[in-house]
């Protein structure tokens, strides 16, 4: 079992994981301004020479702040680009165990020896060997075709948009739990190493919105991050209704070829860049 999940990891997915690489800029980078959050900073963010993308799909708060401490050691920023939507505060993100995740970021230089020893892999092990005895060609380096990065959608559906509204709302009492208080405390500690923090809320499809309009949590957290940002002096975008449902490719995420106008827009609006 370990030897064949072993093989597996390797073949298909070593080849596409760029966390160690990530890592390694987290410690090391010298852009100016760099932005952090889950795939909505992952995908609608586009890298550039005086930016750094540091998102990561599925990062509870937990992992992001620690991201944001990793890449404070280091040297100098200018800005932060923080992200600033509910689905911080759902059950789903604020329960979730990211402690491996967070180990990895303290690791630097050569990866552990067995790739199913890496902290990202590890958890998964039992999965990724039963996905391998389901599809055994999964041993020999196949792996699924990743989306088109231009692909767009003009059928993101309302069900599909209560169902993800439904799993990323907000808890009932989110302004009392520890992600509230480690937000605001990662704010005041990012302006007062003169880091310029503009804290974002990223586009959202109509359905999406609709959908989260029943759900009162929701506007509880976008008006405590606009409040959050007034207290301390830092900027806020709320940019859920910039696009136009057709340039969505699923009811939260921008399509891929968005990310460069996108970014230009986020840069200009918070730092004049």
């Amino acid at each position: 079992m370990v030897g064949m999940t072993e093989v597996m990891i390797r073949t298909t997915l070593l080849p596409t994981d760029h966390s160690q690489e990530m890592i390694e800029r987290l410690h090391t980078s010298t852009v100016p301004y760099a932005a952090f959050g889950d795939s909505h900073v992952e995908s609608a963010i586009a890298a550039r020479q005086d930016l750094d993308n540091f998102g990561v799909a599925s990062d509870n708060f937990d992992t992001v702040a620690a991201r944001i401490h990793v890449r404070l050691s280091g040297q100098p920023l200018k800005g932060v680009i923080l992200q600033a939507d509910p689905e911080l505060f759902s059950v789903y993100r604020t329960t979730a165990d990211q402690s491996l995740r967070v180990e990895e970021l303290q690791r630097r230089g050569r990866p552990p020896l067995l790739a199913i020893m890496r902290p990202a892999y590890r958890p998964y092990i039992v999965r990724y060997f039963w996905a391998m005895l389901r599809t055994p060609s999964l041993l020999f380096g196949r792996r699924a075709e990743a989306p088109p990065k231009e692909s767009t959608s003009v059928s993101v559906s309302e069900r599909d948009a209560q169902i993800r509204a439904q799993l990323q709302v907000p808890s009932a009492q989110f302004q009392d739990g520890a992600t509230s208080r480690e937000y605001s405390r990662l704010v005041s500690r990012l302006t007062a190493a003169g880091v310029a923090v503009c804290m974002v809320s990223f586009p959202l499809s109509g359905p999406y919105r609709r959908a989260t309009a029943d759900l009162p949590p929701f506007a509880a957290a976008y008006d405590w991050f606009a409040g959050e940002a007034r207290r301390l002096g830092v900027r806020y975008l709320d940019l859920r209704a910039l696009y136009a449902d057709s340039l969505f490719h699923d009811p939260d995420h921008l399509a891929h070829d968005l990310a460069v106008p996108f970014t230009a827009t986020v840069m200009k609006e918070c730092f004049a860049r």
